[in-house]
This record gives C-alpha cells, sequence and structure tokens, in this order.
C-alpha cells in the first residue's frame, strides 16, 4: 500500500474483502478515498443505492471499459449472500472465497492489461454480459475438496488431500512413477506430472531462499516428514524443514478453497471451489487467466470462477485465436 497511486478500486476491493461494515455497501464506499482511481468512481458514492446495484454498478465500471479484471473477483458465486445476482457481478459482501489470482499476480509481475477487440456488452435489463472468448478445454476430474476452515490436521491434509490429489493427476495423466519409502508412503521423484503437480499446488509461487533444488524435492520431504498417525488431539506437525515449512504455508494458501482438477486435454489445475466436471475452460479475449464457466441454457453460462492452469495462463495458448460471443448470465 506504500504507492497509492497503483491501486485501482476494484484491487483494493479484492485486498480488503475480510474487513467487516455495518452497511453492505460501505465495502465500496470506504474505500473509495483510497482508490487511485477515485475520480473515475466517486460518482458512484450514493446512499440510495442498495448493495446489489451498487456491487453491478461497480462491476460495470470496469468491465465496459474492457477491464477485465473485474471477472476474476467473481469466482465460487454460491459463495454469494446476495444469490440473485448475475454471476459475472462480484458480491464483495460473502466470504470465503479464494483471494482473487490477481492478487498474487500482482506481487509477482502482473502483465500488461489486454485491450479487447470488442468490449463486453450488457443487456438492457443488466442481466446478461456478452463478451468475446474462445472455448479451450473442458474439466473432467475434480480432487476432493479441502476443508474451507483451517481445522484439519497436517496428516489429513497431506495423505488424504494431496495424495489423492496426486494419484488422479497419475490416473489421469498416465504417467505412473512411484517408488515407496521405507514407511510405506508412495513418493513421486522427477517424473514430468510430479513436478508439475508439486509446483501447481504453490500456483508456481518462487519461495525464497529454499535450499532444495525442486518444488517436488519440497512435496517429498513433506511427505517423509508427516507422521502417519497422529494423536488422536491432533495437533501441528512442527517442521523443523525450512524448505518443507515454506512449502506447506505456501501450498495452504494457494489450494485452499480452491479445487484440484484435470482437463480434456491433460492438463492440471487449480479452479473455483465449487467447480464441476463438464465445465469448460475459456479464454476472454483481454484476460489473462483462463474462467470455468458452466452451461446455463441455450446459449448462455454461468460463470463458475478464475482457474489457475500452467499452459493455458496469458501467452500459453497455443491455439488460433478464433473469438465467438459468449453471454454470460
Amino acid at each position: 500500500m506504500a504507492d497509492r497511486s497503483a491501486w485501482p478500486l476494484h484491487e483494493l476491493l479484492g485486498i480488503s474483502e475480510w474487513t467487516s461494515s455495518s452497511q453492505d455497501v460501505d465495502k465500496v464506499f470506504g474505500l473509495v478515498g483510497l482508490a487511485s482511481d477515485q475520480q473515475r468512481v466517486k460518482h458512484l458514492v450514493d446512499y440510495t443505492y442498495d448493495a446489489p446495484s451498487l456491487y453491478r454498478k461497480v462491476a460495470l465500471t470496469y468491465l465496459l471499459d474492457g477491464d477485465l479484471k473485474m471477472l476474476n473477483s467473481a469466482s465460487d458465486h454460491s459463495f454469494a449472500q446476495y444469490t440473485h445476482l448475475p454471476t459475472w457481478v462480484p458480491d464483495w459482501s460473502s466470504w470465503p472465497r479464494a483471494s482473487s489470482l490477481g492478487i498474487y499476480f500482482r506481487k509477482h509481475g502482473d502483465p500488461p492489461r489486454m485491450q479487447p477487440a470488442n468490449p463486453p456488452t450488457v443487456s438492457s435489463d443488466g442481466s446478461r454480459l456478452t463478451v468475446s472468448g474462445q472455448f479451450t478445454d473442458r474439466v473432467v476430474a475434480i480432487g476432493r475438496h479441502l476443508p474451507i476452515l483451517r481445522e484439519t490436521t497436517d496428516r489429513a491434509l497431506v495423505f488424504i488431500f494431496l495424495e489423492s490429489w496426486c494419484r488422479l493427476a497419475h490416473r489421469y495423466l498416465d504417467a505412473p512413477a512411484y517408488r515407496t519409502t521405507t514407511r510405506g508412503t508412495s513418493v513421486a521423484h522427477s517424473d514430468p506430472v510430479d513436478i508439475a503437480f508439486a509446483s501447481l499446488l504453490t500456483l508456481d509461487c518462487p519461495l525464497a531462499h529454499m535450499a532444495c533444488t525442486s518444488y517436488t524435492g519440497a512435496y517429498s520431504r513433506l511427505l517423509e516428514q508427516t507422521p502417519c498417525h497422529l494423536p488422536r488431539n491432533g495437533g501441528s506437525v512442527q517442521y523443523k524443514d525450512v524448505d518443507v515449512f515454506r512449502y506447506r504455508n505456501r501450498m495452504l494458501t494457494s489450494c485452499r478453497k480452491r479445487t484440484f482438477f484435470i482437463t480434456e486435454q491433460g492438463f492440471m489445475g487449480l479452479g473455483p471451489y465449487f467447480l464441476r466436471p463438464g465445465d469448460q475452460l475459456v479464454q476472454l479475449d483481454g484476460g489473462w487467466t483462463p474462467m470455468a464457466v458452466r452451461r446455463k441454457r441455450a446459449g448462455c453460462f454461468e460463470l463458475v470462477g478464475e482457474a489457475y492452469v500452467p499452459g493455458l495462463m496469458k501467452g500459453g495458448w497455443e491455439g488460433e485465436a478464433v473469438y465467438e460471443d459468449i453471454c454470460l448470465v
């Protein structure tokens, strides 16, 4: 926050999602004076608006100007308090959603804004947003959901959730490469699937000052150092290995409230918590992460939310860019 000129309103809304206010409209109004683009949004400060109307106006202020990052804040509409909002409008009064990937990339090299050739348009009743995009892939399998709250032992986290995700990746990507440790734990080494899986769990975030040479090494050591059995009262494991401690903390931040999934084309990713097999991934013209959508009715889709898919992020899609109009409701 040191450089106030760098924080427009929609990004401030993302980093303040855990704050509370007595009125839901103040989730927006309380930040306008801090926003670098306050001249652009100060007209929204009007207490005659109810929260749903205000949230829609904020979203359209950016979307109709071609700034599609707003859609990354609309993930997991099932968490929304105002359930009658269109799925493309973020409900800033609700939690617990995963923090938008926009916040993560802001810390690790935000890509330049891509202005779409055809900015979105909104229907006369404000319920449908038409965006330009191309369908790139389809979700075929999802992993077990990590609990939303942090009431999970390290043993459950590692052996119930992460290892089931890893087995799912190998089953669909057909690259078994396991060895068995003396403790009976399946540990993967130097296989492309394992390397990709271990780095995905941290959103490929650089782990500063890691002594080990790879994400795979840190993940393997996490398995080896997590006891197979813990006392009945649970408790956390005290990891003395600094690499493992950093890896575990980064992984928790990245994976909580997100779903592990496999795509039809053989990619793995982290997506919205309520993602389902059959949901489609679309690359929006002007967007910079794949977005998951779900067919609602003929010609219309619900926005499920943002997804992190190495290989399909902005600049990674190698298919011909043939865009079509996609109606979000």
